[in-house]
């Protein structure tokens, strides 16, 4: 095959040693594969009635290969009846990584013709919402079928530029997935027109779209939320720059309680017990609309602070506690936060998580906040043995973790007790980027 003489040059800058094996692949046949619609038909009953021969991918749970020199799928009924879709095994990876939960509130951005989005909408099993987009029109009635074909009706399919999204779903998705437009080195073996496109516009024009489609959907992403970014090109510029541009962009990935003030903060850790920082991230916005300072928050009356702080529960011992809190910062501390733990400690309503927090996230100092995800992960990687006390899981912690670590390790762990070692469901260890070291305790 006739590539480009500056794609190989920088292939094999790339690849080193690993050059003649990759160029060798253009010579080895292509896989072609299917993707079973798990909103109609389980893998297994689907096994039980394929009329032509297949066998499992090893890594999509849904996927198979077939022998596309020998059959062809697209012409018989169970493909109009939308029991799979034909996706190439790679493409079907991104989709099978975002770990989508049903109720999930979830965005594909550039979803046509839909091998993706067909595939976070049979995740959601009916809960929850997708917004299938993609910018051109035309494509996007081609994703229109096939979301139709599948039978997802919890979706909204639209044909917008990111940017508009944003206007009205700012921090509203739980998950995002990008699959976005790029020179599609990828799939010169399988399109050979993709080269004279990749002469055409090549990476540079691509990476410029990319930056910022990746900031737009960002913004559109909850506190918390995952995002996934894919592309079917090798060039750095497209992958791992674009990476780089948005963490340089949104360089914080701490805390997801919202806040501007030390005070602010002490107080929306105290109504995140037993309740989501989401909601807190909501209830805060009365309470500090109406009480802007500390000062008008300790001379408030407990029983208002209780109404507005509500919807977070507990919120007679809440308001309780955040009242004696402020007045002692206001009295004794002249509204600003000690930067000492111990005195943190003595604050109404502050354990030594709050103060770990603040410690650590405020004034940037070594701190361990023992929360539920640090204490239920750190048992199940064996760093610690069956304890259970957040104290003695912190002790213990101090012991192993280096001090500038600490608190960004606790939130670390607080995201990947989230979205992959999870307490509600099966941890997902097939995906999970400790599974050679972590000993699964209770697994």
């Amino acid at each position: 095959m006739n590539l480009p003489a500056a794609f190989e040059e920088k292939m094999r800058a790339l690849l080193g040693d690993e050059f003649d094996e990759y160029i060798a692949c253009y010579e080895e046949p292509r896989y072609y594969g299917m993707r079973v619609n798990t909103g109609k038909i389980s893998v297994e009953e689907f096994e039980k009635i394929c009329p032509f021969e297949i066998r499992k991918i090893p890594w999509i749970e849904n996927g198979f290969y077939y022998d596309g020199d020998k059959v062809s799928p697209a012409k018989h009924p169970y493909y109009f009846a939308g029991l799979y879709y034909l996706q190439e095994p790679s493409a079907m990876t991104p989709a099978n990584r975002l770990p989508v939960e049903p109720g999930d509130k979830v965005l594909d951005v550039c979803a046509a013709p839909g091998g993706k989005a067909t595939e976070l909408g049979a995740k959601l099993q009916g809960e929850g919402v997708l917004i299938a987009n993609d910018i051109s029109s035309s494509r996007a009635k081609g994703l229109l079928k096939n979301i139709e074909v599948f039978g997802i009706g919890n979706v909204l399919v639209l044909s917008e530029e990111p940017g508009r999204l944003e206007n009205y779903f700012t921090e509203y998705f739980d998950k995002i997935l990008i699959d976005a437009p790029c020179s599609g080195e990828g799939m010169f073996r399988k399109d050979k027109k993709m080269v004279k496109a990749w002469e055409e516009h090549g990476p540079e024009f691509f990476s410029n779209l990319q930056r910022n489609i990746i900031l737009q959907a960002a913004r559109m992403l909850k506190p918390g939320g995952l995002m996934l970014y894919s592309t079917c090109t090798f060039d750095p510029s497209e992958n791992e720059r674009i990476i780089e541009h948005l963490k340089k962009e949104y360089p914080d990935a701490g805390c997801t309680l919202d806040y501007d003030q030390a005070w602010k903060l002490l107080v929306s850790v105290r109504l995140a017990a037993q309740c989501t920082d989401a909601r807190v991230n909501v209830v805060v916005e009365g309470l500090f609309a109406k009480y802007p300072t500390v000062e008008a928050l300790a001379e408030a009356d407990v029983n208002n602070i209780e109404e507005i702080i509500r919807p977070c529960g507990l919120g007679k011992s809440k308001a309780r506690d955040i009242s004696a809190c402020m007045k002692i910062l206001h009295e004794e501390y002249g509204g600003n936060v000690p930067d000492d733990f111990d005195k943190l400690l003595k604050l109404p309503g502050v354990g030594r998580k709050s103060a770990n927090l603040i410690m650590g996230d405020v004034f940037g100092k070594p701190a361990i906040v023992t929360d539920t995800h640090c204490i239920r992960l750190t048992n199940r990687m064996g760093l610690v043995d069956g304890i259970k006390d957040p104290k003695k899981v912190e002790m213990e912690l101090w012991k192993i973790i280096p001090p500038e670590e600490g608190s960004d390790f606790c939130h670390r762990l607080v995201n990947h007790g989230r979205e992959v070692c999870t307490a509600r469901t099966k941890p997902h260890c097939d995906r999970c980027c400790l599974a050679d070291i972590c000993k699964k305790v209770g697994v």
